[in-house]
């Protein structure tokens, strides 16, 4: 796979042979990341989660889970804006003692887009508190209009 990606720069090939070696050895790690490399490059956001899943059930790392819920928590947030499955990657975070700071600022990302896809007042779309005309505050009490998305 690595000659298919590095040296002939093709990716689908690449992703085959990887797939290929998985099947051969389903815990050799290293074409574990090299696909999960190219489900990310191609935007397989689906596919990258299943391969993230097979590598959190193989390791006993505490600290590498953790990098792992978290990576598929941020693609549920931010590429599929699947809030709810994001919320349950990020609240298994919780359950380890590594990680709890990232997990909790990146609930509090999802509790404000789940309050902006709710239209509920005092919420900017970017996640800002909406002052009484509008306009979000700033940094030392500027006033701006806040952005559509």
């Amino acid at each position: 796979g690595q000659v298919y990606e590095d040296w002939l720069d093709n990716i689908d090939k690449a992703g085959a042979a990887y797939k290929n070696a998985l099947e051969l050895r389903p815990n050799h790690r290293p074409a574990r990341v090299a696909l999960a490399r190219i489900y990310t490059q191609q935007k397989q956001w689906m596919q990258l989660i299943d391969l993230l899943q097979q590598e959190l059930a193989a390791t006993g790392d505490t600290v590498y889970a953790t990098t792992l819920l978290m990576r598929q928590g941020e693609i549920y947030r931010d590429q599929l804006e699947d809030l709810d499955l994001a919320t349950h990657c990020f609240e298994a975070v919780l359950q380890h003692k590594v990680g709890v700071v990232p997990a909790l600022l990146a609930l509090a990302i999802v509790a404000v887009r789940f309050l902006t896809l709710l239209g509920l007042p005092g919420v900017s779309p970017g996640g800002g508190p909406v002052s009484a005309g509008g306009a979000v505050a700033g940094r030392r009490g500027e006033r701006r209009t806040p952005r559509r998305v």
